[in-house]
């Protein structure tokens, strides 16, 4: 595969270097031999020798960058993932590599995926999560003062998250006077009576 993928993108730089029709053609060689390389060395020479003709398929070229920079943050986290384990969960949606990730505890890179896929709507459910697991993680170590220091801000700054949520957790934690204090910031009436 590896050995195709170097053939396709020595053709694609071939064909760059004429003018007409054969550049875009040449432009999306090199696109798809970076959407498939693991080398990010190499994806950037591709993706370099693609931008000469980026007015043929811009948004071709962007999703390019867009995706590599994702597979590339994936694995420098040891979330290995393929482009085409990508495009395969893609299908299902982007809520299930989240999802995996949030599984992994790994929320940073979490919110980095919902911002490089354009999916904002997750972050309520990242933010939440990673709140919930602060609480958690944090109920032996941490003061309540600290913990809403720390939880209060990001809860606050993601639309759509719910400091009840954050509450309950730490009501399971044996946290009552954090979850008193937290439910003070809850907005909705109706949540903050559960």
């Amino acid at each position: 595969a590896a050995a195709a993928a170097a053939a396709a993108a020595a053709a694609g730089v071939d064909l760059l270097r004429l003018d007409g029709p054969l550049l875009a053609s040449g432009v999306a060689l090199c696109i798809a031999a970076a959407e498939h390389e693991l080398d990010p060395r190499v994806q950037q020479a591709m993706l370099r020798a693609a931008a000469l003709g980026k007015p043929y398929l811009h948004s071709a070229f962007t999703s390019a960058c867009r995706v590599s920079r994702l597979l590339n943050s994936l694995r420098h986290h040891n979330v290995l993932m393929t482009r085409t384990q990508l495009q395969a969960l893609g299908a299902t949606g982007p809520e299930v590599v989240v999802s995996r990730l949030l599984a992994r505890h790994a929320h940073l890179l979490a919110a980095r995926v919902c911002e490089l896929l354009h999916q904002r709507e997750l972050m309520p459910a990242v933010v939440m999560h990673w709140a919930k697991a602060k609480i958690g993680a944090g109920a032996a170590e941490m003061t309540d003062e600290a913990l809403m220091e720390a939880v209060v801000p990001k809860v606050k700054a993601s639309a759509g998250a719910s400091f009840s949520a954050v509450a309950i957790e730490a009501m399971a934690a044996g946290r009552r006077s954090l979850a008193t204090r937290l439910l003070e910031h809850e907005a909705d009436p109706a949540r903050q009576a559960r």
